[in-house]
């Protein structure tokens, strides 16, 4: 299966209609499968995340295919619970959970409990730069389709304003950061008020 999902990775990346090619396969399923048979192996899961980012980003078909599987988004999460400080897989898992939630709308369960798993990959490492910018468009999609899960979202905002801090990230990092406390603040008091709290304006 890890030479399958590295092959599916690889055709991903190329032309529109070997995508295509791929969603008439039924190869989501597979690559589901591959995660959910081999949630223990980096190796594997590489492979399968980069698989399914590629192909998703490729194909609306496929993207909707993979949301419309009942394992999908759970199966992503998995690795949040079993691999909590691959940065790598953490980076392509909050990818996948950030781009689903912006073409589709998850049931409320469902994104609250990957906004929980996204709030404590953040807490629980020095995060990256292109993890914190995928969680923050995440978390952004996801409050914006359920306003009622701002309160569950907002555990994220002080790590976020920490990392504004570093001057180094990139222009798309602030950006994305910047307009996630903006809508998290217009949904939520609360949210608003931990903001200026944290000396976010300032920020």
């Amino acid at each position: 299966q890890n030479n399958a999902c590295c092959a599916l990775w690889r055709i991903g990346t190329g032309t529109e209609s070997a995508a295509q090619k791929i969603a008439e396969s039924g190869a989501i399923g597979y690559i589901v499968n591959a995660i959910q048979t081999h949630l223990d192996t980096f190796g594997v899961l590489e492979n399968a995340c980069g698989a399914l980012w590629a192909l998703i980003h490729r194909s609306e078909k496929l993207a909707h295919q993979f949301i419309g599987m009942e394992s999908g988004l759970e199966s992503v999460m998995c690795i949040f619970v079993v691999h909590p400080m691959s940065m790598s897989l953490l980076e392509k898992a909050c990818g996948l959970l950030a781009f689903t939630s912006a073409i589709s709308s998850p049931s409320p369960p469902v994104l609250s409990d990957a906004i929980g798993s996204v709030v404590e990959a953040l807490r629980s490492n020095e995060p990256s730069s292109n993890l914190l910018l995928q969680a923050a468009f995440f978390l952004r999609t996801a409050t914006t389709r359920h306003q009622g899960l701002a309160g569950e979202a907002r555990a994220a905002i002080p790590v976020l304003i920490a990392a504004l801090k570093d001057l180094t990230r990139s222009d798309i990092f602030f950006r994305e950061v910047c307009c996630f406390l903006w809508a998290i603040s217009e949904f939520s008091y609360e949210a608003k008020s931990q903001v200026l709290s944290l000396d976010g304006r300032a920020v």
